[in-house]
C-alpha cells in the first residue's frame, strides 16, 4: 500500500468495527499489505544503491569509477590553470620585473615611430643635400 489516503480510509473503517474479530482480522491484512508494499520499495531501493555503487566505484574497475575520474579532471585543471598562468605571465609580464609581450609590442610600436621620424629627417637631409648641390652648379 503505497497511499496513505488509503490506509487512514481503511483504518478509519476498522475503528468503526463493532467486532472486535472483524477488526483484529482487517488489521492484520492491512499490515501485511503494508509489509508486502514495503518489501517491494525496499527491492527497489536496494537495485538503485547498487547501481549508485557501480557508477561511483566503478564496480571492480577502479579506473571507471567516478571518484577516480574527478581526480583526474582535477589533475588535468592543475595543469591548464599552470598553464593560463605561464601565457598570462608570457602576454603581461611577472612580478620579478620582466616585461611581457604587450609591452614589448608597445616597445616595437615606439621604435617603429621613431623610425619613421629618424628615416623623414635622413631624407630631408638627403633632399637639402641635393638642393644645395644644384643651387652650387647652377648658382656658383
Amino acid at each position: 500500500m503505497k497511499n496513505a489516503e488509503e490506509i487512514r480510509r481503511r483504518l478509519d473503517e476498522v475503528k468503526k468495527m463493532k467486532s472486535y474479530t472483524e477488526a483484529i482480522n482487517a488489521l492484520a491484512d492491512i499490515q501485511y499489505e503494508i509489509g508486502v508494499s514495503a518489501c517491494s520499495e525496499r527491492h527497489a531501493l536496494q537495485d538503485e544503491l547498487t547501481k549508485l555503487h557501480v557508477i561511483i566505484l566503478g564496480n571492480g574497475d577502479p579506473e571507471n569509477s567516478i571518484i577516480n575520474r574527478l581526480g583526474k579532471l582535477e589533475d588535468c585543471m592543475d595543469e591548464v590553470c599552470g598553464k593560463l598562468d605561464d601565457i598570462s605571465e608570457a602576454l603581461l609580464g611577472t612580478m620579478r620585473g620582466e616585461k611581457g609581450l604587450l609591452y614589448r609590442i608597445n616597445d616595437v610600436e615606439e621604435m617603429k615611430s621613431d623610425f619613421k621620424k629618424a628615416k623623414w629627417i635622413a631624407i630631408s637631409i638627403v633632399i637639402g643635400q641635393i638642393v644645395i648641390a644644384l643651387i652650387n652648379l647652377i648658382g656658383g
